[in-house]
């Protein structure tokens, strides 16, 4: 019985000091990607919503193609409390080149997506 109520006691006081922020901590929700072969513009929107664009944001978004690194943006805070919204220009390219973009939580979890170049 006492066992049983030392650990009780122990879960409880850990859940008491666990940080809420690490509950709170999420990675990107999705992820929009369109590009303009027009322009060579790459538009990125990152559905991540948070409390604080301050202290939980997108830090890191990386892009591909064709699996080399083209970009490498970071951030240190969020520009909107919905997500981010990045256009970067990549170049032009024929249809049938792979586009990914990996974007990154200042907290917790990472997203990734990937398009075809029509």
């Amino acid at each position: 019985m006492r066992t049983r109520l030392g650990i009780l006691a122990f879960g409880v006081i850990a859940l008491l000091l666990f940080p809420a922020s690490a509950v709170m901590a999420h990675p990107p929700s999705s992820m929009e990607l369109e590009y303009s072969g027009d322009d060579g513009i790459l538009t990125i929107w990152i559905a991540h919503a948070v409390g604080n664009v301050s202290s939980h944001y997108i830090k890191e978004v990386e892009v591909k193609v064709n699996g080399d690194e083209v970009a490498e943006l970071k951030y240190r805070n969020q520009s909107e409390r919905d997500g981010e919204r990045i256009l970067v220009t990549i170049g032009r390219f024929d249809p049938g080149t792979s586009i990914e973009v990996k974007a990154e939580c200042s907290r917790s979890g990472d997203m990734e997506k990937k398009i075809v170049v029509q």
